[in-house]
């Protein structure tokens, strides 16, 4: 079957998929529940991670998306892998995606409107090194160690929060609706609480 995309390719060796599940497991999980419309994500708290929210413009302006590109690089991954949490909503469920500003732009293209998870797994890997991933398609959420979390977002972690209330606040004096704002809040507040948490916490963040 022929991809539909110029620069990431589909992974379709179940042996693969499951190795990158296996990876990402440390991290995240994402269930589907009967008595929910949306899927329910949950981040786990590793050692020296922080958590950080990510402005919608990672992707789409050049300048964000060339950070990014530089802080993956930086530390040696020339490949990475971008996977679905909910594996039904396209035929092809896993990725490479290379280290360049095109290819994560299609990836955030492709597969953005979805909850997505971009990280490095490596084969010798048994937990990711870091994970970048979305919830509701507008704007991403990245994990790691405080270096390349600051690295990505170009600003300390506190400037990070204060210009996602920033995000809040607009969101709220225009067309957003209540239950909207309030969630972006419940998402502010859980993050703020990831640094100092212990090993293994979870953070409920839909």
């Amino acid at each position: 079957m022929a991809s539909p995309t110029q620069f990431i390719q589909p992974v379709r060796r179940s042996e693969d998929i499951a190795n990158i599940d296996t990876i990402l497991s440390w991290a995240i999980r994402c269930q589907t529940r009967l008595d929910r419309v949306t899927p329910e994500v949950t981040l786990f708290k590793l050692d020296e991670w922080v958590a950080a929210p990510v402005l919608p413009s990672l992707f789409t302006d050049p300048q964000s998306c060339s950070r990014l590109r530089d802080a993956i690089l930086n530390r040696g991954y020339q490949r990475l892998y971008g996977t679905l949490l909910e594996k039904q909503l396209l035929p092809d469920c896993l990725y490479r995606v290379p280290v360049t500003c095109e290819a994560l732009e299609e990836f955030y293209d492709f597969v953005g409107m979805f909850l997505s998870v971009l990280l490095s797994g490596n084969d010798a890997e048994s937990k990711p090194d870091w994970i970048l991933f979305s919830l509701e398609g507008e704007y991403y959420i990245v994990a790691g160690s405080y270096d390349f979390v600051q690295d990505v977002l170009g600003c300390t972690l506190d400037q990070a929060f204060l210009n996602f209330e920033h995000y809040i606040q607009n969101l709220s004096s225009g067309s957003v609706s209540n239950e909207s704002t309030q969630y972006f809040k419940e998402i502010f507040d859980q993050l703020r609480k990831y640094e100092t948490a212990e090993f293994g916490e979870e953070f409920r963040l839909s």
